[in-house]
């Protein structure tokens, strides 16, 4: 029995070089994807920086708004084309293989083994099974790009350490105890003695 580790290296070694060349395409595009998923927060916090500020957004700021967009969406569909392509195309050749093997048999092979598992195996088992090779190296690839994505996103919004410029003793002084001595005084003065 082999361990699914093992199944996977078999499978991925399957893989003809053109379909490699698909599927390294489909990670760029699922790269594309996730900068412009990580661009996004940046953009509406300067969107709301400018409504905070009464200014309207500038023209290139819009258009870089609508490129990003553009791009995500391109990004996207490309990725799930050029996966879903791969995987068809695995399918295919292992259909194609797995009935000539089912040709070569003997006579008892089909006297033992029913037509309804034939079938199932030619077409779901190899759906199933090149559906797990471009599905596990897509999962494997997106959580690499959101870990390094997030991890250089956190980096960059780290608030610094620098404290405010704080204001000078002297003034801060002067402009809080003058008017408070002068209300004490008036407080004082017409505050009643004990006899």
């Amino acid at each position: 029995m082999l361990s699914n580790k093992e199944l996977l290296r078999r499978i991925f070694r399957f893989i003809t070089p053109r379909e490699k060349k698909m599927l390294a395409a489909a990670c760029v595009a699922m790269s594309l994807t996730s900068l412009t998923n990580l661009a996004f927060p940046r953009l509406v916090a300067v969107l709301v920086d400018n409504m905070a500020q009464h200014e309207t957004p500038r023209r290139h700021f819009l258009a870089s708004a609508l490129l990003l967009f553009a791009a995500g969406s391109v990004g996207s569909w490309l990725r799930t084309y050029l996966f879903a392509i791969a995987n068809e195309s695995i399918a295919t050749r292992m259909r194609v293989m797995l009935v000539q093997r089912l040709l070569l048999q003997d006579m008892p092979f089909f006297d033992k083994t029913r037509v309804q598992d034939m079938l199932m195996r030619v077409a779901e088992d190899t759906q199933v099974t090149a559906t797990a090779a471009t599905a596990n190296l897509a999962k494997a690839y997106r959580y690499v790009n959101s870990a390094l994505g997030g991890k250089h996103g956190a980096a960059r919004s780290r608030p610094s350490h620098a404290q405010p410029p704080q204001p000078s003793h002297s003034a801060a002084s002067g402009a809080v105890s003058a008017p408070w001595n002068a209300s004490s005084r008036r407080a004082c003065s017409h505050a009643p003695r004990a006899s």
